[in-house]
């Protein structure tokens, strides 16, 4: 049912765009005969316009709907039309009078398995079919035919019009147009229909006139036949009477809709249900495509009827036999809405983008009854979710229909008070994923600003991306229509949405709404290869490591809850472990045993860690510092022989060097200055001899030899920052290994080891401020990159600006590097906005940029497959692996 009815509105409303322009119309005359008395009762499509120039200047020149369609084909043939039509009139101002009191509608009528468009109007009493012939046949150069009516030639297009009395046909099949003059003051007529009348009296009074729809009718042309769900076709009532909105970029129709009985069609079945509203946004993933919500007042007497219109319309052995006790543990619980939805996402497999979500008055209840049909076997928890599995295959359709017919296999989980099922338990984890990172359709900018255009409450409403239809619609459409939404997808993804909603009122009708808005600057959704929800978000951006036994890169992660990971290129949690409180330096794998196997080697402020594969302490590890640390520690291996030392400042003012056996060095003598070490020891060799390099926190430089004693004494200080951007470049001698950093007021300083220091101011800073020193974009030489309320900021070692991006709020970003072999960029993330930027030596974003991001990312080649990989969490803790373009 979702599908069908997503489809129709959607190509309902093209047909509104199109081919009511075929013919101009004119405000009505008092004929005795309307232009509706010649329009079929079968006609698929009408629409009565009493103002059409006002109309006509409206669409042709102030749309940027009907421009978008225009790139149609078809609906740019239409167009063509249209406009030959008005140049004609307009030309002859003799014609242009004796058409300025038409009232007109406009008609799509069946013809075999296709349609055909219908023109009709009224010129009104006491103008004469001679009249009309003898006019447009001097002005128009149009020739008569056998039966005394006239073939019309305008550019390329052909018409046909027939005359009788006031009234005049016009069409492009000659037999068509004659066929509507032949079915006046018949009961083949529209108008002798009674429904009909019924909600012709419902219009209103509007600038642009009114549509009547056929609903089954027009579905039975884009559905395909012989399907199990082609028996919904009368699900959504007989006709509607809508009244017609436009403006620039929505196309509004508003009116109402008949219904049977009570349980003739779907519609009915809402008759003594009150609307509602749609909570379900705020678990609905944000990268849904299409979905159809229903809302009820009272579930368990509109279950009753369903129950009853499934087994009238639907096969019985449709979806296998489960008895009326497993049926209940379904339905018992639901209590105002249910959402079938379909998201965009090409991790998961074609059925799989398919999900439920029914709200309930007490979830516990919902549990206790959802678990007497459930698996015991396939229960899982995933962070701090229980997935579960129905016990029996088809067990949702068959308590609710085709509806749900996508659900052969049901995995389903529990979400503050809503009940969400899946395909599969994947899916499942990416919707919690969704949930957990805010990314709803209730947070979804785009689509709550469609959202203002509906009505706040609704018993059913079906809404779909039109570019997606395709998508989310294949196997009810009917060839042709199908073919035709692929065809011009890349043109229906400028529109943000299509919605239909119908909300009762009394006496069987309904108020039907159908919206198409155009939004060209849609919103990109960023598809990851897969998701991880962790305990909380991450302190740091992921780590790549190697794993030794296969090669395999692996992902090594701490979470804001001091718990550490080993994640797999695939996704899956290897081992977790707690540690004591945050890691403050680089991740380091070391080969403690030099027996080709690695480990992980870290610190926090209270202890020194190395940790295996499995995630179990090596021996002789933690080492508890006995003062807590100032800096993370650096490994340096001094001649590559694998003898490693590994150094650490205390807030004590100690340095500290173990080996990698986690023994104290012996014959290191540093003499404690009673200033701790503010950043990570740095080692460079000039000329033979070694340098061990660090800032202290009085601003002071220290330049250390292998045994801990004062190398150099350099008597310039540097300014102390918050988080200091120390970067050391490395020379050939003391004059060109130089130390930079910058200060909060842009400052830049420029220390050598010859004890020369100068300064460069780059630029003021405003507001929250902070600094990246890293060559990004050259090979060797350092570039210098200010964030600050502004925007962001970068300079060469010439001091020159060479990358800008701007901001337009007082948001400070985070910076980054990236630095790969495949693409070279600038980090910036944005932790208040959830987002993260890459951007080329410009600024300029580089493309799906930005991404959903909280910590700094982390890029690479995770299964060497020529795809490159970008791994970020978001605030909530969730790990996004996504592949990126290659610039």
């Amino acid at each position: 049912m979702l599908r069908q009815i997503i489809l129709y509105g959607f190509i309902l409303v093209l047909l509104a765009a199109g081919f009511w322009f075929l013919f101009p119309s004119k405000p009505a005359g008092d004929g005795k005969l309307t232009s509706l008395d010649a329009v079929s009762r079968d006609a698929i499509f009408v629409w009565e316009n009493a103002d059409f120039p006002h109309t006509f200047d409206r669409i042709a020149h102030h749309s940027v709907i009907w421009e978008e369609l225009k790139k149609i084909d078809a609906v740019n043939e239409l167009h063509d039309i249209m406009h030959e039509c008005d140049t004609a009139l307009r030309a002859h101002s003799d014609l242009s009078a004796l058409t300025g009191s038409f009232n007109a509608c406009f008609a799509v009528e069946p013809l075999k398995k296709s349609f055909v468009p219908v023109w009709i109007f009224n010129a009104g009493e006491g103008v004469s079919s001679r009249t009309f012939i003898n006019d447009i046949e001097a002005a128009l150069n149009a020739k008569r035919t056998d039966d005394d009516n006239l073939e019309i030639k305008l550019g390329k297009h052909t018409l046909y019009a027939h005359f009788l009395q006031n009234l005049v046909v016009v069409c492009t099949d000659r037999n068509v147009a004659k066929k509507a003059l032949d079915r006046l003051n018949t009961n083949d007529a529209v108008t002798a229909d009674s429904t009909f009348q019924r909600l012709y009296n419902t219009k209103g009074k509007v600038n642009h006139g009114h549509v009547f729809i056929n609903t089954p009718k027009l579905l039975s042309i884009l559905m395909t036949e012989n399907q199990p769900q082609s028996n919904l076709l009368n699900e959504l009532g007989g006709r509607s009477a809508l009244d017609v909105g436009l403006k620039s970029n929505i196309w509004i129709l508003n009116g109402f809709v008949n219904t049977g009985r009570y349980g003739d069609d779907f519609l009915s079945l809402f008759q003594n249900q009150k609307p509602t509203a749609r909570s379900l946004l705020a678990v609905m993933p944000e990268n849904t495509e299409s979905f159809v919500h229903l809302g009820f007042s009272h579930f368990e007497e509109w279950n009753r009827g369903y129950a009853e219109y499934l087994q009238n319309t639907e096969l019985k052995t449709l979806y296998g036999s489960h008895t009326t006790e497993s049926k209940a543990t379904i339905t018992s619980w639901i209590e105002s809405e249910i959402a079938v939805g379909f998201r965009n996402d090409p991790a998961l497999g074609e059925k799989e983008g398919f999900y439920a979500i029914m709200k309930t008055a007490n979830e516990n209840t919902a549990a206790k009854q959802l678990r007497q049909s459930s698996d015991e076997n396939e229960e899982e928890k995933y962070a701090d979710f229980t997935l579960q599995k129905l016990r029996h295959d088809k067990l949702l359709p068959a308590a609710l229909g085709s509806l749900f017919r996508q659900f052969h296999t049901a995995h389903y989980t529990i979400i503050d008070r809503y009940i969400v099922f899946a395909a599969s338990k994947e899916s499942l984890r990416r919707i919690i994923n969704d949930y957990l990172s805010g990314k709803t359709l209730r947070n979804d900018e785009g689509y709550m600003k469609f959202d203002k255009s509906l009505s706040a409450e609704s018993n059913v409403l079906f809404f779909v991306r039109p570019g997606y239809a395709a998508t989310a619609l294949p196997d009810l459409l009917n060839e042709s229509t199908h073919n035709l939404i692929k065809r011009y997808d890349s043109t229906l993804k400028n529109f943000s949405g299509l919605a239909l909603q119908w909300s009762v009122e009394s006496n069987n009708l309904f108020y039907h709404s159908i919206i198409l808005k155009h939004n060209p600057e849609k919103k990109t959704y960023a598809h990851s290869l897969w998701e991880l929800a962790l305990d909380s978000g991450l302190r740091t951006a992921p780590k790549v490591v190697i794993n030794h036994n296969s090669g395999a890169k692996e992902l090594f992660v701490q979470t804001l809850k001091n718990t550490v990971y080993l994640i797999s290129n695939t996704g899956k949690i290897l081992w977790s472990a707690p540690v004591e409180g945050p890691i403050m330096s680089d991740i380091f794998q070391i080969d403690r045993y030099d027996n080709n196997k690695l480990q992980l080697l870290f610190n926090t402020r209270e202890k020194l860690y190395l940790i295996d594969r499995l995630g179990n302490s090596v021996t002789g590890y933690p080492i508890s510092f006995e003062r807590p640390a100032s800096s993370g520690i650096n490994v340096v291996d001094y001649d590559n022989n694998g003898d490693l030392r590994i150094f650490v400042g205390l807030e004590n003012g100690d340095l500290l060097n173990f080996n990698k056996k986690g023994t104290k060095v012996k014959g290191w003598k540093y003499d404690n200055p009673g200033s701790p070490a503010l950043t990570p020891l740095e080692h460079v060799s000039i000329k033979g001899k070694d340098y061990l390099i660090t800032l202290l926190q009085n601003g002071s430089v220290t330049a250390l030899n292998r045994r801990g004693e004062e190398r150099l004494s350099l008597s310039e200080k540097l300014p102390l920052t918050p988080k200091p951007a120390l970067y050391l470049q490395r020379g050939s001698d003391k004059s060109l290994t130089k130390l930079y950093t910058i200060d909060t007021n842009g400052v830049l300083f420029e220390l050598n080891l010859n004890d020369e220091l100068s300064k460069t101011v780059l630029q003021s800073t405003r507001g929250d401020s902070r600094f990246l020193i890293s060559p990004i974009f050259s090979s060797e030489q350092p570039e210098f990159y200010i964030s600050d309320s502004t925007g962001i900021y970068g300079y060469n070692t010439n001091k020159e600006l060479f990358l800008r991006f701007e901001t337009h709020d007082t948001a400070t970003a985070r910076l980054n590097p990236v630095k790969h072999e495949a693409v070279r960029a600038l980090s910036a993330v944005y932790p208040a906005e959830n987002q993260v930027w890459l951007m080329n030596n410009t600024g300029t974003p580089l493309p799906d940029f930005p991404m959903r991001g909280y910590t700094g990312p982390t890029v690479d080649n995770l299964n060497d497959d020529q795809t490159l990989n970008l791994i970020v969490s978001d605030a909530a803790g969730v790990l996004y692996n996504y592949v990126i373009q290659k610039p």
